[in-house]
């Protein structure tokens, strides 16, 4: 029943679309002169939802990333874009721990649930 709600409130949030206009703000932060009529440029993020292949025991990991981009507006319908995602995590959660041959820490970590978070930056390219 939980997961049912948690994927209802999650198929709501997405639903619902409000315009961030990271122009505006970076306008304000830096001046129009990074916004000119060939070169656009602004913030962007979301939810990232990533999880191992092959790890039958993990579950999704839920991380949000935000970074920036910019558009070179080549010709009339043609464009080169770019961007950096400089806050994003991919990984899992919910992996049984594993033996490291020390009683001590084999002991402690015997209930425990393992959690890897791998840290990137994405840099997209497009050219259209």
């Amino acid at each position: 029943m939980a997961n049912k709600l948690k994927v209802f409130l999650l198929l709501i949030l997405f639903s619902i679309s409000i315009p961030a206009k990271a122009q505006i703000i970076i306008g304000l932060l830096f001046g129009e002169a990074l916004n000119t009529e060939k070169i656009e440029f602004g913030l962007t993020g979301g939810l990232n939802r990533s999880s191992f292949n092959g790890y039958n025991d993990s579950e999704a990991l839920n991380n949000f990333n935000l970074g920036f981009y910019f558009h070179i507006k080549l010709r009339e319908y043609s464009f080169f874009s770019m961007g950096v995602l400089v806050r994003s995590n991919v990984g899992a959660t919910g992996m049984p721990t594993y033996l490291l041959n020390d009683p001590g820490f084999d002991e402690v970590f015997k209930y425990g649930v393992l959690t890897t978070k791998v840290n990137y930056f994405y840099v997209p390219i497009k050219i259209t």
